[in-house]
């Protein structure tokens, strides 16, 4: 099984991020309206201090929708030359691209249900400790193995009849390059998510007008990252497609 050139890939998600911010622009403004919109509804109506718990489950449901949105349209571009629109969407390709999300997770999830049984039952700290270590082992080796389905993220974008099967298929032998291409792709953001918000909190208590403004950049450098890592798994996506069918790969 020929090997993917880890850096060439990541290295073309960087590059094409940055030659095309225009793309980007387009991708995440309508979702980040709308996150906007929410916080000034939310504000005006004091949900902040009076239910800070369902303001945040909001804002948590925001990005996960906004993330699917920008990536599908990201893949979409790249895959499909596919203008990107401008507006918020969320149809079949990102129900599509939902369902395949939610059963990688799952994947990686699913090793530390035992200590969270434990800690519901009420189970001794040094057990559940024990239970979160071994499902912390498990759940890396899971992130890896899983890494070989990611391609069905793209697939689903473009209603590729790529899968998680055919993916695993096609990555045999590159589990740990795709692996490490996404935390290649998602260090950079995240810790410039991090350390924003860690200014962020340290300038402006949450709820203020300041630390509420602030978060749009949070918001906005977090679907950066999404779009980078929606990069390198188109690109990835074409390398083996081109491979797969003996053309050469660069």
């Amino acid at each position: 099984m020929s090997k993917l050139p880890l850096w060439d890939e990541i290295k073309a998600a960087f590059r094409h991020f940055f030659g095309h911010l225009r793309w980007f622009e387009a991708a995440a403004w309508p979702w980040l309206v709308i996150l906007v919109l929410w916080k000034a509804l939310a504000a005006a109506l004091g949900l902040p201090v009076q239910y800070p718990e369902a303001d945040q489950l909001v804002e948590v449901c925001w990005q996960w929708i906004a993330e699917i949105g920008v990536a599908v349209a990201w893949h979409r571009a790249i895959l499909l030359g596919e203008p990107i629109a401008g507006r918020p969407r969320f149809g079949r390709a990102e129900l599509r691209f939902l369902g395949v999300g939610v059963v990688l997770s799952l994947a990686m999830a699913l090793p530390f249900l035992p200590a969270a049984v434990a800690a519901v039952a009420g189970a001794q700290r040094v057990a559940v400790g024990g239970l979160v270590l071994l499902g912390g082992t498990v759940a890396t080796i899971a992130a890896v193995l899983a890494a070989r389905c990611y391609l069905a993220l793209p697939g689903a974008a473009i209603g590729s009849p790529i899968g998680l099967d055919a993916s695993w298929r096609r990555t045999r032998g590159n589990g740990w390059r795709i692996f490490w291409g996404l935390i290649g792709c998602a260090v950079p953001g995240s810790a410039a998510v991090f350390g924003w918000d860690s200014l962020t909190r340290a300038i402006s208590p949450p709820g203020d007008l300041g630390y509420e403004l602030a978060s749009l950049v949070t918001a906005g450098l977090s679907l950066a990252g999404t779009a980078i890592i929606a990069g390198f798994l188109s690109f990835s996506y074409l390398w083996f497609d081109r491979s797969d069918r003996g053309t050469p790969p660069h």
